[in-house]
């Protein structure tokens, strides 16, 4: 359960939605039931490898399924990990469209003179 959880955390940072969102107890059991498990967007938005990584978790069968250890050594964890470069590369990327969407949902008051990004990097340092 631990495994598929990561799987809707990752969708849900990486697109900004919730997977079943609006979905009541009941509805969502039957739409696990019924429907393929949920997957990143096919718009090419994102790569091949966290696409890969995603499917992977949400495997709906729990035997068949990675361990937390597989998935360490999975390319879109083990390809970061190599090159803190790349890392904090794409780290600041998605800061920045995080920032955005938050921008774009409320608008900014006077109050809040920092920036998310400047405050998850403050709490976050590489």
């Amino acid at each position: 359960a631990d495994i598929w959880s990561l799987g809707l955390i990752v969708i849900q940072c990486a697109t900004g939605t919730m997977p079943f969102q609006g979905l009541g107890y009941w509805q969502l059991n039957q739409h696990l039931q019924d429907s393929p498990a949920p997957a990143m967007p096919d718009d090419a938005t994102f790569s091949d490898e966290l696409c890969d990584f995603v499917r992977r978790c949400l495997i709906k069968d729990g035997t068949k399924r990675p361990s937390a250890a597989q998935l360490l050594r999975h390319p879109w964890i083990a390809n970061a990990a190599d090159d803190p470069a790349q890392l904090q590369a794409h780290y600041k990327k998605w800061l920045k469209w995080c920032n955005s969407k938050i921008v774009n949902k409320r608008a900014k008051s006077a109050e809040e003179s920092e920036s998310v990004e400047d405050m998850l990097e403050k709490a976050f340092p590489l």
